[in-house]
């Protein structure tokens, strides 16, 4: 068996995958152990993961090198989940209201981890903070203090205003 540098593995994987897809608009075929899509699933998840997310010129502008197809895999599932992650702050944080700097961190961790968002240097959950709700196309926030149930001021933010607007296609 020849081995293969893991840029040309990502590369045949992806190019089947492509052909697969191509192939099998049209004309139906069976396969017993599954399809190749399913295979490579399993035994290259990056190759599938490109295969739904890059263009093929995406992939030979970055010659199937692995960790830069990584990097930009992560970038593209981050912008599609940008989406998504505005309705959701939408629905949890509401405009005129505090909140503590403690619950904010932990709202955006839940949301994180539920949406998949990486961080596309380390490829692990994005690490949170509540200054992240401030950040360009979300929520204009002003710091402010919030008594706690002991009467004790804690750090926190006030939504003053959202600045992004939600539209759904018809």
């Amino acid at each position: 068996m020849k081995r293969k540098s893991k840029a040309q593995q990502l590369k045949d994987d992806y190019l089947t995958i492509l052909a697969f897809k191509q192939e099998s608009g049209k004309e139906r075929a069976f396969y017993l152990n599954g399809t190749p899509e399913d295979t490579i699933k399993i035994t290259n998840p990056l190759a599938y993961q490109a295969s739904q997310l890059l263009d093929r010129e995406t992939m030979e502008r970055l010659q199937y090198n692995a960790k830069k197809v990584q990097t930009e895999v992560i970038m593209a599932s981050n912008t599609i989940q940008e989406v998504k992650l505005l309705r959701l702050l939408d629905q949890e944080f509401k405009q005129g209201e505090r909140y503590t700097v403690e619950f904010i961190n932990d709202k955006l961790y839940s949301i994180y981890t539920m949406l998949d968002i990486k961080d596309a240097k380390t490829g692990k959950i994005k690490i949170t903070a509540a200054t992240q709700l401030g950040e360009p196309g979300r929520f204009d926030i002003k710091h402010c203090k919030i008594r706690d149930d002991q009467g004790n001021l804690e750090n926190g933010f006030q939504i003053q205003r959202a600045q992004f607007s939600l539209r759904t296609a018809a």
